[in-house]
């Protein structure tokens, strides 16, 4: 299976001056995504991150009615371990995030598992060689992390890993830091971004020979934030909250929460059209919409550059 998603990305300049957001783009696997985002950055070129499935066998884009990924018969879209059947014994399959030349970024994923604690988890990795050579990134407790697995969390192989079953939805955060007078990882933790290396992050699957029936790992969307340095430095924390709304299921008002202002909402149907359409000006996190008429089903909805499911009852 060979899929190639693309995302945006972004060139910040290196300057002496505080963490600043330039922009950001969200790849949240839904009917409607773009499969190819070209996009400017600030040098006046277009620059790409890249999820590639390649040679990949257990992981698959789709929705699916698993237990713990679906809510009720309510199916739920992402990438997975397999979008029908329950992951295998002594998998070890992966998908990569390429992200191309570099400097300064944040990769934020929203995500659930279901493993066998200790035989079977996710495991976070990256490379800043093309992939020979892979950190798993609780090797680097110095690297802004938020929500991730530690050393203390492994597999009976040693391997530190999400495992067990997630509360919900969990929100995860990798934040790589190179500006002039900071570098938050040792330089084998942290790629040579001045040189404009590309870095790969793996998100890889292992089981070992237990044979179980559970769900496995979903990764809702990926969000890329690319940063400028202007300043001292110091990490962001205030804009790591994920987008949420509730209730959901719906049935007449629909409140939605962002960890930035919202400029526009977007309802979108399961045909690709869109329902609801407004723009926002007075810069506010939070909104709330009407959606007493619309028909009861599945609806994607789309706030700035995130996306996000709900269910009209």
């Amino acid at each position: 299976m060979k899929k190639i998603l693309l995302v945006l990305l972004f060139l910040p300049g290196i300057l002496k001056a505080q963490f600043v957001a330039l922009d950001s783009a969200t790849f949240a696997f839904s009917p409607g995504d773009s499969l190819y985002l070209r996009v400017p950055t600030s040098f006046g070129d277009t620059v790409s991150a890249i999820i590639d499935t390649t040679g990949s066998r257990l992981w698959q884009i789709g929705s699916t009615l698993k237990p713990v990924f679906s809510n009720d018969t309510t199916a739920t879209r992402g990438i997975m371990t397999d979008t029908l059947y329950h992951y295998p014994s002594k998998a070890d399959d992966y998908f990569v995030l390429k992200l191309h030349s570099f400097i300064n970024y944040r990769v934020n994923f929203w995500h659930r598992y279901q493993t066998d604690s200790m035989h079977a988890g996710g495991i976070v990795e990256f490379s800043s060689d093309s992939g020979t050579t892979w950190i798993n990134v609780a090797d680097c407790p110095a690297m802004a992390m938020q929500n991730i697995y530690t050393l203390a969390d492994t597999l009976l192989t040693g391997q530190p890993a999400f495992s067990g079953t997630s509360n919900g939805e969990q929100f995860s955060s990798l934040q790589f830091i190179n500006c002039v007078g900071e570098r938050t990882t040792s330089t084998r933790c942290f790629p040579d971004l001045f040189n404009f290396s590309d870095v790969y992050i793996r998100f890889r699957f292992v089981s070992d020979s237990t044979v179980d029936s559970l769900s496995g790992w979903i990764i809702d969307s990926i969000k890329i934030v690319g940063y400028d340095c202007e300043g001292s430095v110091s990490k962001v924390e205030n804009d790591l909250q994920p987008l949420s709304m509730f209730p959901n299921p719906a049935t007449s008002m629909l409140t939605v929460q962002s960890g930035e202002a919202i400029n526009s909402i977007t309802i979108i149907n399961l045909l690709g059209q869109t329902v609801y359409s407004r723009q926002f000006t007075f810069h506010s996190k939070q909104a709330n919409i009407d959606v007493s008429e619309l028909t009861t089903g599945v609806y994607f909805v789309k706030v700035n550059n995130e996306m996000r499911k709900f269910l009209k009852e």
